[in-house]
Parts: structure tokens; sequence; C-alpha cells
């Protein structure tokens, strides 16, 4: 078998690795792909990942530290500036470069490379970052619209009108009006702190005390002590004072008319 010159396999080394180094350096073309989340559009030149965001830098900032986190990878050094901003990064096997550009007020640009110690560029490691980037945008996105929610329902709370302690019974104490008075009709009755046999007992109050009415209840009497503590009475065990009220003296008016008297007394 005839042996290749020295000088020829030397040749033919060098030439497959520079068609390697330059098939994973750039000889691919520019390759747009769409992204899932709708955040941007990623391109892909040179071993490059590169991706518009429709978000503020401050954002797409915070979500790239996130991203990184979320992928245990270790940033080196950071650098934010009005319009700029840079995030160096690492692994064991990888050098990381991010690099931030605020093209209007509301896009981001970032460009990722990651760099292996052979001048070779992992693309995929690079993809990913840009993935973890979007999702994180998309969480955060998502927090915000539940925040939202729920500052409106606080809110239309706020706004509610107050609740009838009559169709409420255990609605707290309210600083409303009597609306009149009731008087116990039993030897002792027990003054609870909601409108249910089984609640706690307020107070225990003897036949003919007089409390304030404060509202109706089905079955119950809402009630302010003298102490200005309020709570709930069956109503079984109590009179409306206007029911104990006597009726008005009716007066007649009556004619009289005079007695006749005989001319002779002895008559009779």
């Amino acid at each position: 078998m005839r042996k290749v010159p020295t000088p020829l396999r030397h040749l033919i080394r060098t030439t497959f690795l520079i068609a390697v180094f330059v098939h994973n350096q750039g000889c691919a073309p520019l390759l747009a792909v769409g992204s899932a989340v709708g955040f941007g559009v990623s391109y892909y030149s040179n071993n490059v990942a590169e991706r518009t965001f429709t978000a503020e830098l401050p954002r797409v900032w915070d979500a790239t530290l996130g991203a990184l986190d979320e992928m245990a990878i270790a940033v080196v050094e950071k650098d934010r500036r009005d319009s700029q901003g840079e995030i160096q990064a690492s692994t064991e096997e990888l050098k990381i470069g991010i690099d931030f550009t605020a093209t209007t007020p509301m896009t981001t640009r970032v460009k990722v490379n990651a760099a292996k110690p052979n001048l070779l560029r992992d693309l995929a490691t690079a993809t990913e970052i840009m993935d973890r980037i979007s999702s994180q945008l998309g969480k955060e996105q998502a927090r915000g619209t539940v925040q939202v929610s729920r500052v409106a329902a606080t809110v239309a709370t706020r706004q509610a009108p107050p609740t009838n302690a009559a169709s409420d019974p255990e609605a707290g104490p309210s600083p409303g009006r009597a609306v009149g008075f009731v008087l116990i009709r039993v030897s002792a009755a027990n003054i609870r702190i909601a409108a249910s046999r089984d609640s706690k007992v307020l107070a225990v109050l003897r036949r003919g005390a007089k409390l304030e009415k404060i509202a109706d209840a089905p079955g119950w009497v809402k009630v302010r002590l003298s102490s200005g503590a309020e709570g709930f009475i069956a109503q079984k065990l109590v009179h409306d004072l206007e029911e104990l009220s006597p009726p008005a003296l009716e007066i007649t008016k009556v004619t009289l008319s005079p007695i006749p008297v005989a001319e002779n007394p002895g008559s009779r």
C-alpha cells in the first residue's frame, strides 16, 4: 500500500478542520423562528441566538436573570445602563455572553452567544436561554394579570354597599341607630354573640330588662346592651314595647238628662 506523503497528510487534516470550523461558525444561512409565547422572533446566525422582545429592557433583564437561575447557570458579571446591558455567565463547559439593546422604549433586542473552549458555539444552549427568557416574561405577565384582578376585586368590595343586618344575622357590631326597644318577657334570657343557639352567651338578663332593638332577623332580634355591646336574643323571649303600650283612651261624649222630680214626694 502506497503511503501518503507527510505534507499532504497535514494539508488534508488542516482542510478538514477548517471545514468543520466554518460549518460550526456561520456557513449556515440566517434562520428565523417565531416565538411560541408571542414576545418576539428568534434569529440564528453564526450559531448565535438573537431575539427582539416586546417588553421594556428592565423587564427583559429581570426575566433573563430568572432564566439563568432556573437553568443553574452562574452569573459572573453584569452591567446595565439606560438603553444597553450585558451579562456574562458561565458553566463548566461554556462561556455565555448576553447583550441587551433597547431598540424602543417598549422593545428589547437580546443576543445570546454560548461559546465553547475550542471556539465552537453551542446553539442549543443559546436557544434554550432565549426560550426560558420568553417563559419568564410569560409568567410575569400572568402574575400581573392576577394582581390586577385582585386589586379590582378589592376595590369592588370596598365600594359595595354595607350589608343589611336583617339579612346578615352574624354581621358584626353596627354603629346604626336603634329602630325601637324590646322588653324581656321571661325570668332569664341569654344574649348571644350570633343568631344561633350554639353561639357563645354574651350576657344573661332578667325579666323586664329593656334593650335597644337594632334589627330583626328570622327568629332573632339584634339588640344593643347598656354597655354598648351588641348581640342576639330569641324573638320569642321579648316583646316590642309598642305591643305593651296601653291602648289610647277613647272619650265618649255623654249627655245627661234632668231627672224629673215629683211634686208630692210623700205620694211615693
